[in-house]
């Protein structure tokens, strides 16, 4: 996916000066790639430029180094970030939509690059905003003694939308 976008060039320009990448096992990017398939270009390059982060970052360092994290993900004046948080032996990293954790270690050890995988994809609330539930229409029943109340047809994206755990990480 990363090489058919130019966001690849975003990656390859970040490298030598570390970088850590967060990709996703095959059964998470399953359940997102229609999704992914309905974003437009721009949107694509950013989500992708948000499993970056600009600075070489092994496990332990992840794990010894909480709070807020820049991404490669940079949208004019808006900034991409997650948290990445020490729980015990595991690192979730968290967005305003999903919590997601480090499951498998890909590349790791050989500066500049580390590579990890996730159970989940990380979805940039700046990216995916939730949509309002739109106000129903009046109609003539709904105006008349019985009050009934009638159920908008369009529900908003909610983070249950999104993809699951996954068993497993696949490569």
């Amino acid at each position: 996916m990363l090489l058919a976008n130019p966001a690849q060039k975003t990656f390859e320009d970040a490298v030598d000066g570390g970088l850590t990448i967060f990709c996703l096992g095959d059964y998470a990017m399953k359940n997102f790639l229609s999704k992914y398939k309905n974003l437009t270009a721009a949107p694509k390059k950013s989500f992708l430029e948000f499993h970056g982060m600009p600075i070489y970052q092994s496990l332990s360092s992840l794990k010894s180094n909480n709070g807020l994290t820049n991404t490669l993900a940079i949208d004019g004046a808006i900034k991409y970030n997650f948290v990445v948080q020490n729980d015990g032996n595991e690192v979730p990293v968290k967005t305003k939509l999903v919590t997601t954790k480090i499951v498998d270690t890909i590349i790791v050890n050989e500066q500049p690059l580390a590579i990890f995988s996730l159970n989940k994809v990380l979805m940039s609330g700046e990216l995916f905003k939730l949509a309002p539930t739109p106000a129903p229409t009046p109609t003539a029943d709904s105006l008349g003694p019985s009050k009934k109340k009638h159920k908008s047809l369009h529900a908003p994206a909610t983070p249950s939308d999104f993809p699951t755990d996954s068993p497993d990480c696949e490569q």
